[in-house]
């Protein structure tokens, strides 16, 4: 979807978290389209509207024609709506927002995770899961797709269910051979990755 080869990253703070989210797209864009750079700019916090607005308006100014984010407010999908810059959200459905540059995005469904905890503590079972650490994505319901927009091609809609499906059925891993403990860790960013200036 990208005709500059930038894509723009509106990020909160460089925890492992951000960092992996940042890595995960990365490798996407990088399989789809081996030139593009995906280019950061930081919050410094999770929360924060006029900071993540700022950070989003940078990315536009300096030639990023798709912008996602992982930050809190809705101050990234905004500034792309205003200024007719591709987007793909985060955590919420943005077509709500932004309906005519949203072309998809993660959507977090807690309720299968919450039902499951309930349950184990309930069951007495609780303690068989070491940490209390639990990992719901694609094949467990606890990540979901926003629907594709319109603008996106049927050969690209076809190749995102295709990778989708691969994923829920352990046949593709973004971060194939890392364990767990490794990605609660990870500090490095991807070769793609223009990592700007990180908060103090």
């Amino acid at each position: 979807m990208t005709n500059s080869g930038k894509i723009g990253y509106t990020a909160a703070i460089p925890t492992s978290e951000v960092i992996r989210g940042i890595d995960a797209f990365a490798r996407g864009v990088s399989e789809v389209n081996p030139e593009a750079k995906v280019y950061t700019k930081w919050v410094g916090d999770w929360y924060d509207p006029p900071e993540e607005q700022a950070a989003t308006q940078s990315l536009i100014d300096c030639g990023c024609d798709v912008i996602t984010h992982h930050s809190d407010s809705f101050a990234p999908v905004e500034v792309a709506e205003e200024r007719g810059v591709l987007f793909i959200g985060f955590g919420s459905d943005s077509r709500k927002i932004a309906p005519n540059v949203t072309l998809t995005g993660a959507l977090w469904n807690w309720a299968p995770v919450m039902i499951d905890i309930a349950e184990a503590v309930h069951d007495g079972t609780w303690d068989e899961h070491p940490s209390q650490d639990w990992w719901y994505g694609l094949k467990e319901g606890g990540v979901k797709l926003a629907p594709l927009s319109d603008q996106v091609s049927n050969e690209v809609k076809s190749l995102v269910e295709e990778k989708k499906a691969a994923i829920i059925e352990g046949e593709f891993e973004v971060f194939p051979g890392m364990r767990d403990e490794e990605l609660r860790e990870i500090d490095q960013f991807e070769p793609n990755v223009v990592v700007g200036e990180l908060p103090v």
